[in-house]
């Protein structure tokens, strides 16, 4: 008889048969009587055709859902899941018997034994010292795919399964293969709906009959024992072995368990050494994303505050001229901190619409949520409008666990902010640390040109460096960019000479 097994709602773990004509819905009449607010007395009913079954909405009000699809007549296939309310119901078909087939009668998977606690009870001898020595092995194994090869290795050996897979969520969640064992041609894993709810939502170990499902055993009785990979309260994804039958006891799914709990430990561990070596690696690329805040006078009691800041997590007021090097200064902040492997997220409202900065900070997907877990850095704040400024500030002096973001921000002065900025960080103008300027200028040579190879003056006349020196420079640091670039324009690979300076150093104006 072909049934449906409930694996969500109300009615998890009942089965129902089913039969042409079979009904479903509240009333006490229907074959798969299930009760709710979204349930129609009868919601559907089930067809035998030449192919199978399918299965008809009889007009309910609320619909039925196969794989996720409202569909009204839908022939069903192996394992479909078929949502009506609040129940989530998986079909499972009888299978054909070939007199010569060796499949287990009925066809579909048979959970003979679930565990929800595998330390409820101690191992036997020989099986704890087996799992002491795999924890010795599991001491310090990295990376993770070394953990997984050896717990899926141990298991297959010691379990004698004629194959083994292992199944990881990805940083996304996404279950994706991570190891298996299995012989040429039969290297896919199948697991029903049914073994899937019990393992991956249910987090319970299973030993389970069925048919496999593809190669050359297509259709011949297996075992199954399904456990959960879970650390510290998640889930990473779960182990899965097969074999002829007589395969699997109850002892051994209890040992797997073990394993795998204490495989899981060190899986976790080994992912997050992992994730830490690429933050290391993300916070040197961003470091070196933010540039370094060349210094050799007045600016270097900026850089040490700065330092200082990054170590926390308290919103930060850069002021200063246009041109000082305010967002460079919030990117090295950042670099710095604690949340230099989240999102830096750069807004000059200078350039966005009045009208429209609002919305472009905090709309749906605007620069507040594309921050979340990095760095806000907000340029001219003291020009938003009031409300919106307001409504930035209540972001500053109360930052919320959902928007999880730490503000930084660039005005001119301090003014009407003082009170809401725990560091306030003035970076003076080049006109006020012309020491700086040499410095500065093979900085963007180097990052510029490529001229990484010798000294200033190997690159730069003498006379033209006094004429940069005599400059006011009412745009700072970028306005000195700006000349290096066009300096380079000019000189080719040459050394660059007085003929090569602009004609007067462009201001910038932001």
């Amino acid at each position: 008889m072909t049934r449906l097994v409930a694996v969500e709602g109300p009615l998890r773990g009942r089965t129902f048969e089913i039969d042409d004509g079979s009904t479903v819905g509240r009333a006490a009449s229907c074959a798969v009587r299930i009760d709710g607010r979204h349930i129609s007395r009868i919601h559907a009913r089930f067809v035998r055709r030449s192919a199978g079954f399918a299965i008809q909405d009889a007009g309910s009000r609320n619909g039925i859902f196969v794989n996720g699809q409202r569909v009204d007549d839908k022939e069903l296939s192996r394992d479909d899941e078929i949502e009506i309310g609040e129940h989530l119901l998986v079909f499972e078909p009888t299978a054909e018997r070939d007199p010569g087939s060796r499949s287990r009668p009925g066809g579909a998977t048979l959970v003979t034994e679930t565990l929800d606690d595998p330390f409820g009870e101690p191992l036997e001898p020989a099986r704890m010292a087996a799992t002491l020595d795999a924890v010795r092995a599991f001491h310090g194994a990295e990376p993770e795919e070394k953990a997984v090869r050896l717990l899926l290795d141990r298991l297959v050996n010691d379990l004698r399964a004629r194959r083994g897979f292992v199944m990881l969520a990805d940083d996304r969640g996404r279950l994706q293969p991570a190891a298996r064992r299995a012989p040429p041609g039969e290297d896919e894993i199948h697991l029903s709906n049914v073994l899937f709810h019990k393992v991956w939502k249910e987090r319970k170990s299973v030993l389970a009959s069925d048919a496999a499902r593809g190669g050359p055993s297509a259709g011949r009785t297996v075992e199954i024992l399904a456990t959960p990979l879970a650390a510290a309260g998640d889930i990473l994804g779960f182990i899965y072995l097969d074999a002829p039958p007589p395969a699997f006891g109850r002892t051994d799914l209890r040992y797997a368990a073990w394993l795998a709990a204490f495989g899981a430990g060190a899986i976790a561990t080994a992912r997050r050494m992992r994730r830490a070596r690429e933050a290391v690696a993300a916070s040197a690329g961003r470091l070196a994303e933010g540039g370094e805040l060349v210094t050799s006078g007045m600016l270097n009691e900026a850089v040490r505050r700065i330092e200082r800041a990054a170590a926390g997590d308290a919103p930060v007021l850069f002021t200063g001229e246009a041109g000082t090097g305010k967002e460079r200064a919030a990117r090295r902040l950042h670099a710095l901190g604690p949340r230099a492997v989240g999102p830096f997220v750069s807004v000059r409202c200078g350039a966005v619409s009045p009208s429209l900065v609002e919305a472009a900070l905090f709309g749906a997907g605007g620069r507040v949520a594309e921050a979340r877990g990095g760095t806000l850095y907000v340029d001219g704040i003291d020009a938003l409008s009031p409300p919106v400024r307001e409504r930035l500030l209540v972001l500053v002096d109360e930052p919320s666990v959902e928007e999880d973001v730490r503000v930084v921000a660039g005005a001119p002065n301090s003014a009407g902010l003082q009170g809401h900025f725990a560091e306030i960080i003035d970076l003076p103008p080049l006109r006020e640390r012309r020491d700086d300027l040499p410095a500065l200028l093979h900085h963007f040579l180097r990052i510029l040109g490529g001229r990484s190879v010798g000294s200033l003056e190997d690159h730069v006349d003498p006379a033209v460096l006094r004429r940069l020196e005599s400059h006011s420079w009412p745009g700072n640091v970028r306005e000195l960019r700006l000349a290096a670039e066009r300096m380079l324009a000019a000189a080719g690979s040459g050394r660059i000479n007085p003929s090569h300076l602009p004609h007067e150093p462009e201001s910038a104006t932001s």
